[in-house]
């Protein structure tokens, strides 16, 4: 992992109720880095999460630089269209 200046130079920089003290906050890529390469337990069991958050984030900023809409016309996502519960003669379940 890189130094901290260059941790800091690609984070955050927040300032808490607008005002000063400045908080940094690390990149989500240099806080996967880390937490790969301490590979301890809690840190590999979070990866998958934080991996996710970052393809997401990392779709939306393309989605904003190609002018795609958001959310898609078609759902990507055919599963969330869940069929309602049937009982074992095919009528449905209240």
């Amino acid at each position: 992992m890189a130094g901290f200046a260059s941790v800091r130079r690609r984070g955050t920089e927040l300032r808490v109720d607008g005002g000063p003290p400045v908080v940094y906050v690390a990149s989500l890529q240099d806080i996967i880095a880390s937490k790969r390469k301490l590979g301890r337990p809690k840190d590999l069991a979070v990866l998958p999460v934080l991996e996710l958050t970052l393809d997401e984030q990392q779709k939306n900023a393309a989605r904003k630089v190609n002018g795609s809409p958001w959310p898609p016309a078609a759902s990507p996502f055919p599963s969330w269209k869940r069929k309602k519960p049937t009982n074992a003669d095919g009528s449905v379940r209240c």
